[in-house]
């Protein structure tokens, strides 16, 4: 004979203990509150009325809700999460023609980017190959100012026997 009782998962309110309840005046599903969960209950009219500083993390967000410019600008300068909000919400509410010259202009400024980059890389490969070459010729000086045969010399800087002769004739 097959059982057909299911095993019941517990209920949210199975978990929570007596501590956690807080007395809102809702009903027994909806009084139940952790001690992860924080409820702040703002009326942005009086909050706007009051007019405070943009000095705290829940002001600045407010005042992101409200849309004022002024504080906006002034908690995006603390705020760097308020910042990049701030831009995502100017790109999104852009019109086609701006989000196409926009999307041009972050696409150029990203080519410039990687040609600088490697630039730089190949730059610094040249420098290095220069550097060497230059201790390549500085030790063949001094292995010539010490008498040594110039196979010798070619032989312990790989230097060809052309470029010897010019630092020969320098």
């Amino acid at each position: 004979m097959q059982n057909n009782t299911k095993k019941r998962l517990p209920l949210y309110s199975d978990i929570v203990t007596k501590e956690s309840y807080v007395d809102m005046g809702y009903s027994k599903e909806e009084e139940l509150a952790t001690d992860r969960l924080e409820m702040i209950t703002i009326e942005l009219k009086k909050f706007k009325k009051k007019n405070p500083d943009a000095n705290n993390v829940l002001n600045q967000w407010l005042w992101l809700i409200l849309g004022e410019e002024g504080k906006i600008e002034m908690a995006s300068k603390n705020n760097k999460e308020l910042k990049k909000a701030v831009e995502i919400i100017d790109e999104m509410s852009m019109d086609p023609k701006e989000w196409e010259l926009y999307r041009s202009r972050q696409m150029a400024i990203m080519n410039y980017n990687i040609g600088m980059e490697n630039a730089k890389k190949e730059g610094e490969a040249i420098g290095e190959k220069r550097g060497e070459k230059n201790a390549k010729i500085e030790t063949a000086r001094k292995l010539l100012a010490m008498g040594l045969d110039i196979d010798k010399i070619i032989e312990a800087t790989e230097l060809t026997k052309d470029e010897l002769e010019k630092i020969i004739k320098v």
